[in-house]
Formats: C-alpha cells, sequence, structure tokens
C-alpha cells in the first residue's frame, strides 16, 4: 500500500522521548558493552528511561552516559514493584555472557528454550523475551511488538485487517519477520529505520481505526439496559484481546484490584453481550485443575455441555464446578486466549483439539502484570 511505502515521515515520527533513540543505536545497532546494558536496554524497552535534558535534570542519578556525552536517568517506574520486568532484566545484565551462548545465531523455526524459560519467569512475557534476542542479533531477530504486528496486518490485508494484539506465538513472529525481511529489501531504510517506521505506522493505523473497529455501540448488558460502552478505555479498565480459535472472536476483559476477572463478549446475532465474572477462589481452582492434570483439553462444546457428554476439560470443569450455565462456561475460551497471551499457560497451537498446560505458578502477578501492560497500551 502507498501509505507504507513512504515511511519516511513515520520513521521522523517515532516516540524518542520515551525510547531514545541514540542509546539503542550504542547498545543494539553499534554493539557497545557495558556490565549494566540489559538493564538499560529493559528500562528502554519498557519506556522506563529518559535524557537527563531540562525536562528530566535532577530527577534522579545520572544511570549512562553514552558516546555523545549524553546523560541518561531511570524514571520512577524502574523499580521491583512495577511491571517492567526489572528482576528479570537485572538478572539478565548480570548474566550476559551465558545468555549469549545460549541464543541461536541463526534464526530457527521452532521456540529457543531460552525464550520458554524467559517468558516462565514472574512479570516478564514474549515481546519483552524476543527483545532480549533482538539486543544480541538484532538482524536475525526483528523487534516485534502490538504496533509492528498492527502494521504488518494492516499493509498484508491492504487495510482490511488491524489487529490489536500481536500474539504471543512463535509461529506469528516467523511469519512476521518473513514479511519483516522481504519489506527491508524492498526498502531503502536500514533496518532500525524501518523498525521505527513501522511501529509508527501501527501506532497511526490504531487512531485511524479505533472509532470503527474497537469500540462497541450501545450494546445490552446483561439482557437489562442499554448503556454506551467503550471497553478498551483507560477510565473504564477494560481490555481488547481475541480467542484462539480459526475464527477469532473479540472479547473484553479487566480485573479488579483482588484480581477478580471480568469477560465481556458479544453476540453477533442478537447483538447483545454476555459478562462473566470469575473470583479470585475460582480462578485459583482453575489454575489448580490444570496444574495437577498436566494436559487439559478446551472441552466447551456447547451442544455436548448441554447433552452432559462433553469430555473431561476445562469447560465441562468451569461448568460442573461452579454449577455455570453452558453459556457461562463457554468463557472457557476466553480465559484460556487470556492465560495463554499472558504467559500463564501454554498452548498445544491447535485450532481443533487445543489444549493447555501450566507456563508458571505464579498466575496472579503474572495476570496483573499483563493487564497493566495492556493499559499501557491504550492512548
Amino acid at each position: 500500500m502507498k501509505e507504507i511505502n513512504d515511511l519516511a515521515d513515520y520513521i521522523k515520527n517515532f516516540d524518542q522521548l520515551t525510547y531514545p533513540t541514540q542509546l539503542y543505536e550504542d547498545m543494539v545497532v553499534n554493539g557497545q558493552q557495558a556490565d549494566n546494558k540489559f538493564e538499560l536496554m529493559g528500562a528502554w524497552k519498557t519506556g522506563s528511561i529518559r535524557l537527563a535534558d531540562e525536562r528530566y535534570a535532577g530527577q534522579s542519578a545520572i544511570v549512562h552516559t553514552d558516546v555523545a556525552g549524553n546523560n541518561y536517568l531511570f524514571t520512577g517506574r524502574w523499580k521491583t514493584d512495577a511491571p517492567v520486568g526489572y528482576a528479570v532484566w537485572q538478572e539478565i545484565a548480570a548474566h550476559q555472557e551465558q545468555y549469549r551462548q545460549r541464543i541461536p545465531t541463526e534464526f530457527a523455526q521452532e521456540q529457543p528454550d531460552v525464550v520458554t524459560e524467559l517468558i516462565a519467569k514472574p512479570g516478564f512475557g514474549f515481546i519483552w523475551a524476543l527483545f532480549v534476542l533482538h539486543c544480541y542479533y538484532p538482524r536475525v531477530y526483528p523487534l516485534y511488538d502490538q504496533h509492528v504486528y498492527r502494521a504488518y496486518k494492516y499493509h498484508e490485508s491492504e487495510g482490511k485487517i488491524s489487529r490489536q494484539i500481536a500474539p504471543n506465538k512463535w509461529s506469528e513472529y516467523v511469519k512476521y519477520r518473513d514479511y519483516f525481511l522481504k519489506l527491508l529489501e524492498k526498502q531503502r531504510y536500514e533496518y532500525w529505520e524501518l523498525d521505527r517506521g513501522l511501529w509508527s505506522f501501527g501506532k497511526a493505523v490504531k487512531r485511524k481505526k479505533s472509532s470503527q473497529e474497537i469500540t462497541l455501540d450501545e450494546i445490552n448488558i446483561q439482557s437489562t439496559k442499554t448503556v454506551s460502552f467503550m471497553p478498551v478505555s483507560k477510565e473504564e479498565l477494560w481490555v481488547y484481546s481475541t480467542t484462539l480459535g480459526g475464527k477469532e472472536k473479540k472479547f473484553y476483559w479487566k480485573i479488579d484490584s483482588d484480581l477478580n476477572l471480568n469477560i465481556k463478549r458479544q453476540f453477533k446475532s442478537v447483538k447483545t453481550s454476555t459478562s462473566n465474572d470469575l473470583s479470585v477462589g475460582q480462578i485459583n481452582q482453575i489454575v489448580d485443575y490444570v496444574s495437577q492434570n498436566g494436559e487439559v483439553t478446551l472441552s466447551n462444546n456447547v451442544m455436548k455441555l448441554v447433552k452432559g457428554t462433553e469430555k473431561e476439560g476445562l469447560g465441562k470443569f468451569m461448568l460442573e464446578t461452579f454449577s455455570l450455565t453452558t453459556t457461562a462456561a463457554q468463557a472457557a475460551s476466553q480465559l484460556a486466549a487470556l492465560f495463554v497471551d499472558a504467559g500463564i499457560w501454554k498452548w498445544n497451537e491447535k485450532k481443533r483439539g487445543m489444549s493447555f498446560k501450566a507456563n508458571t505458578i505464579d498466575w496472579k502477578d503474572t495476570l496483573r502484570s499483563y493487564y497493566e501492560q495492556k493499559l499501557r497500551e491504550v492512548d
């Protein structure tokens, strides 16, 4: 498309205040070494480092001075109790060479073990794990996040698709990488310039499409009253996800301070929405069920649930354990997708016969961090 074939303006519009480009170019493009390199780059990736110019001078201690003499400082978000993966970045910084030795120097079609281990760490995630690989071998592992992925889907579909979520799947990253390399061959830019252009373009697409593709207008809440509902907003605290099946379906969700979960689904046929609430106690039981059974199938076929013929699995467990309606038990699809995206569960990558197994025992901190990450993505 013409819009994406001319990225010069988008490259210029990259958010250099939140993501100082000179620091990235020193550390990643030019491969500069420093004892605290991955602490700096972790802070860079999470928007937790700034140039110590007149806007930020004196707010905290200088943590780095680049080759051009620019000083940098961490923002107040760079701390252990913020959703920035602080402890993991510190660990990587302390064992940089050990991690380097474990990262394949040539791209693999299957997810490397080091990625699997990184995303299993509390408070960390798939996109950050890929950024670790990128920092070591940037030409092998392109940057990957929601904005560049949105640009990719928008371009490939000629403007028909503008997904809001970059799937936390190695198979999808492989597709994006193939697209990125093909585009790199056609463009006159360096790889880091193309990264920035796609990032800015994807963010612009999000703003352009939000009013017509993200917002649900005047939907009936639990068949009791009609209200104006803006699900993707910091004010309402709703965020957006999609299911894992062959026909991806949108849903909206939020958690409260106690980690009680609310999932909202819309049904096109009747133009109504259903709200499903799962308490933190119920989620604990679901997490224990998956952990204790090793690998659990989705098992939420509506007709089989009604007839009582559905096999053991997530949907049937929720139906029987919590005395849910069959409609409520089908929220197993949304819960599973959410937990896979958050890194709490692993998925067998099948559209039919999908199954799940535990990926981390710390589901609470992982879900809270993922939710806060999703909120930060809402402009």
